[in-house]
């Protein structure tokens, strides 16, 4: 009965994480935002961040790697909201059956974005920064 348990744990472990390997593959690339809105809790407000046409954009590209336990990846951003540009350099690993990304700040703290859809060139995600909701829809150059 302990071998058929644990052959069954180990079964299960190797879906999960087959899950998440493949998620990292679809991920592999350059995406760029065509939607991302955000919604700022405090006056129930919503916010277009694309919404200057001219400097509005989010580009995120993820390095492909092999995931192994506690085992992070490359992903590098760059971030254009309403004149204001930032470049940042980042770890990232797919968890939860690869319906999330966690993104490792500078400060050591892992973000959590939600995947609700991944293909091969698509992607619906969402953001919780503090109180604050970002949903974003991507495509993959």
């Amino acid at each position: 009965m302990k071998k058929l348990l644990f052959f069954a744990f180990l079964a299960v472990a190797m879906i999960a994480c087959d899950k998440n390997q493949r998620a990292v593959k679809k991920l592999e690339g350059t995406w760029n935002a065509t939607k991302a809105l955000t919604t700022e809790p405090t006056f129930g407000l919503t916010i277009d961040l694309l919404g200057d046409p001219v400097n509005g954009s989010m580009s995120f590209t993820f390095e492909n790697c092999k995931l192994k336990d506690d085992e992070w990846c490359n992903v590098s951003s760059t971030i254009s909201v309403f004149g204001d540009t930032e470049s940042d350099n980042s770890l990232y690993k797919v968890t939860n059956d690869g319906t999330q990304i966690e993104v490792l700040d500078s400060a050591g703290t892992a973000n959590i974005i939600t995947i609700q859809e991944l293909t091969n060139t698509e992607m619906k995600a969402t953001w919780i920064d503090d109180e604050t909701t970002i949903e974003m829809e991507l495509e993959k150059q």
